[in-house]
């Protein structure tokens, strides 16, 4: 298949500093303006494939909201490895709900994270186009 670059927002919509989930070509995208520069990487962690549109932007680096994975949006690479917390509270959970969170803890803190994939952007005029 050839690579296409198709339309997936407008320039004058999508302010620095922000980022959006956009699904096109059945590929689901993170679209980000990191201080007036474009880019999109797939939108699953590399860890365990939440959204990283529900995560935070910071500069370059977006980090995914539910194991604090993070990665460059320049790159799409990892920066850093998810972080497993004990939730707040766990101390007074039941039994039977510390046992799991435990386990779950203990399997998740195994898992590897990967690279997300990196696509390129092309902007003409106030078009913004991802290379699929």
């Amino acid at each position: 298949m050839t690579p296409q670059a198709i339309e997936v927002a407008k320039v004058s919509e999508f302010p620095p500093g922000t980022m959006r989930a956009v699904d096109v070509a059945g590929f689901e995208l993170l679209l980000v303006n990191a201080d007036g520069r474009l880019f999109a990487m797939s939108r699953r962690c590399g860890h365990m494939n939440a959204s990283l549109a529900d995560g935070v932007l910071k500069g370059n680096v977006v980090t995914c909201a539910f194991h604090s994975a993070r990665f460059d949006v320049a790159t799409a690479g990892k920066v850093g490895d998810a972080v497993l917390v004990r939730p707040a509270g766990a101390d007074q959970a039941p039994p039977e709900l510390a046992a799991y969170l435990a386990k779950a803890g203990k399997l998740t803190a195994g898992i590897k994270t990967h690279d997300c994939q990196k696509f390129d952007v092309v902007v003409e005029g106030d078009i913004i186009k991802v290379v699929i």
